[in-house]
Formats: C-alpha cells, sequence, structure tokens
C-alpha cells in the first residue's frame, strides 16, 4: 500500500465499524432481502476460503497497534450484471477526521487511456476482448500493512456477535489500488519480456484499461497467438486472464471454453453476443461499437430527466455527438465542442 508517512496512527474506529456493520445486518435481514444475504455471504465466504480474507485470533487482537484500521463494507449490485454481487470496502470513511484514503498516495496515473485503448481496438480487423479474473484480489497486501484492512464479519449467521478478519489481498476503493494494479501488471509484463515477443508485452501494457483488454490483430493466426501468448505471460504472474470474446470464430475454437465469455455458445451454429467493451456495446456479429438507450419511457418527461438522460450516455469516442450536442445546446447542459 501506498502510504504518506512512513508511519500511520489511526484511531480506533471500532465502534464505527459496529454502527455500520448493524446498519447492514438490518438490511441484510430486512423482509425481501433474503436473497441479497445469501449472495453477500457466499461472497464474502469465498474470499476467506480463498485466502484473501482470514479471521484474526484472539492472540492477534491482544496486540496493540496504531495501524488498526476497520473498513466497512457493504453489497454492490450493476443492471449491466443481474445476479451478481460485489463486496465494496469503504475506505473513504470517516473517523475523528481521518479515514484510510486520506492516509493513502493515489500514486502516478498509470492506467491507459479509455479512448487510447479503443482507438487501438479499431486498428486490426480481428478484435479481442478479455478481462482480469479478480484482478486486484491477486495482488497480495504486505504483512505490516493488513491490520488496516481489518473488517467485522459474521462468521455462522447474522445474529451471532461479530468476529474481526483481515483483508489479505487489495481492495476496491482504496485510493493506492488503481496504481498498484496498473504497475503490477506492467511488473509482470517486464519480468517476462525475454520470453514472449514484444507484439505480446506492448499489448499487454497499452490495450489494457485496468483489468479489461481490448487487443487486436490483422490476421487471425497473429489473434491466435495473441491471445495465447497472453495467457500464458499473465499466468506467470498469478492473473487468470478469461472471458474471452472475439469477432473471429477460428479463434474463439483455439480458447479453452472455461475461458470464453459465453461458454454455451455453438460456434458453429450461433453468432458471438453484443458485448461490453469499455461502457460501450461491441456487436461482436458486424464488428461495430454503438449504444444501447435506456428508459426511453421516463416516469416524467421534465427538463431534469432529459439532462439527465444526455449526461448518461457514455460515449468515449464521441460517435453520438451529434445528437448528445443538440441535448447539450437544448438544455444548457454542458459545453459544445466543435
Amino acid at each position: 500500500m501506498l502510504w504518506k508517512k512512513d508511519e500511520c496512527w489511526f484511531p480506533n474506529n471500532l465502534v464505527m465499524a459496529r454502527q455500520r456493520l448493524e446498519s447492514l445486518r438490518r438490511h441484510l435481514t430486512k423482509s425481501g432481502n433474503e436473497g441479497m444475504a445469501i449472495k453477500y455471504r457466499e461472497v464474502t465466504d469465498n474470499y476467506i476460503s480463498s485466502g484473501f480474507a482470514c479471521k484474526l485470533s484472539e492472540k492477534e487482537l491482544a496486540k496493540e497497534s496504531s495501524t488498526h484500521w476497520y473498513l466497512p463494507h457493504h453489497p454492490v449490485t450493476s443492471p449491466t450484471k443481474p445476479g451478481k454481487v460485489r463486496t465494496v470496502f469503504d475506505a473513504a470513511a470517516e473517523y475523528e477526521g481521518t479515514s484510510l484514503n486520506k492516509n493513502l498516495l493515489s500514486g502516478p496515473d498509470m492506467t491507459n487511456s479509455l479512448v487510447s485503448v479503443l482507438l487501438c481496438f479499431r486498428q486490426g480487423t480481428i478484435g479481442i476482448a478479455t478481462d482480469i479474473e479478480g484482478m486486484l484480489h491477486q495482488i497480495r497486501v504486505r504483512e505490516e500493512d493488513q491490520d488496516s484492512l481489518r473488517f467485522l464479519w459474521w462468521t455462522n449467521n447474522y445474529e451471532d456477535p461479530p468476529d474481526v478478519y483481515i483483508m489479505q489481498v487489495h481492495i476496491f476503493g482504496a485510493a493506492s489500488s488503481p496504481c498498484v494494479a496498473n504497475s503490477t501488471l506492467r511488473r509482470v509484463a517486464d519480468d517476462n519480456a525475454e520470453d514472449f515477443s514484444p507484439d505480446v508485452i506492448a499489448a499487454i501494457k497499452g490495450n489494457f484499461y485496468v483489468d479489461d483488454a481490448l487487443p487486436s490483430e490483422n490476421d487471425e493466426q497473429s489473434a491466435i497467438h495473441l491471445a495465447r501468448d497472453m495467457v500464458d505471460v499473465l499466468a506467470r504472474g498469478s492473473f487468470n486472464l478469461t472471458k474471452f470474446t472475439s469477432n473471429s470464430k477460428e479463434v474463439l475454437k483455439t480458447v479453452p471454453s472455461d475461458k470464453l465469455s459465453n461458454q454455451n455458445l455453438n460456434l458453429d451454429l450461433e453468432d458471438p453476443p453484443v458485448e461490453r467493451a469499455l461502457g460501450i456495446l461491441w456487436f461482436v456479429g458486424d464488428d461495430a461499437l454503438g449504444f444501447k438507450i435506456r428508459h426511453l419511457d421516463p416516469p416524467r418527461l421534465d427538463v431534469v430527466s432529459c439532462v439527465l438522460f444526455v449526461l448518461y450516455l457514455l460515449d468515449p469516442l464521441g460517435f453520438a455527438a451529434p445528437v448528445r450536442n443538440t441535448g447539450y445546446k437544448t438544455f444548457g447542459a454542458g459545453p459544445v465542442e466543435g
């Protein structure tokens, strides 16, 4: 973790953590939230069984330290990933004027430009989309830093007194996590540069946007070799490159079925489905980027609803600029360029 100071001092925020946990318990045990409660427990139990988190012993709890910090946590869902629940630790939660994030450096911005990644993706005729499974959870936190990643959790059921756990891997929401993830990815590429072609190393360094990769090649054989070698390089750093899709069925046929985005896809009979590519849609069969417009029938048609509709349209390459700028101009929602 990237600390602002060599030695940090944290107040004991256990009271705050207990209050937030009680609020979470009421939410999870509320009538109608049974499904959420089951999935949230499955996610956290998986953290423990996978070695991402571990329970502290009585001896470990008895140790005095100024680096103890308890992280509140809560479940988060996404409309684009129905049924999936993710645990988010609130690293910005403050107690007595401080928080975990206030003591962390964000580090240099090593994230590739979203526009650059998308433009490079469109250069080749054969596109590949893939991502690293649980990227942050493959990067261990130094043992001396783990006490700052404590959290409370019910070991057996939501009615029992909570136990104290620590995260042993990096977490979503920590100020230093993006820099740590990107620097680790590049380090893996550099450490294995002598064993693989420069094109593979360049793809790992330049075609990733955090954990999502969008490389492309001009022929199928090059794309096949690139996909295979990227998997091999990243496996050396314990990164699992998975959820592959491509506009080439020949490329997909060389990818193990458990690494495909759609594992039930019959490549001999079906076209690849529409996939999300860094927030926008990739119509794989037509090899075209586009949008899916949601909420065309808002509860009420007023200026606020129209402005929000215009502002929420993710369009990093400016494809929808003629339409969006008309909305900006009409409602004064933002600057009109060009």
